[in-house]
Formats: structure tokens, C-alpha cells, sequence
């Protein structure tokens, strides 16, 4: 599975975007959106 840039990535509850596919299987992905909720 290959990710491209400007894919949806899930981290549990959060949604990053692919910001740059770096060699081997590395991302970059954007800053988590700050949430409302605080656990």
C-alpha cells in the first residue's frame, strides 16, 4: 500500500494528510487539527 501526497491518513481519532512521501515507508503528515475535545 503506497501512500501519495494529499492522502487521508488516520491516527486513531484524527485525520492528517500526507504532506511528503519520504524514502523507504516515512511520511510526513501535517499537524493533527486541534480537537475540541480534551481527554
Amino acid at each position: 500500500m503506497r501512500l501519495q501526497q494529499g492522502d487521508p491518513v488516520r491516527y486513531g481519532d484524527s485525520e492528517h494528510r500526507v504532506v511528503q512521501v519520504l524514502e523507504g515507508s516515512r511520511l510526513i503528515v501535517e499537524r493533527p487539527a486541534p480537537t475540541a475535545r480534551k481527554s
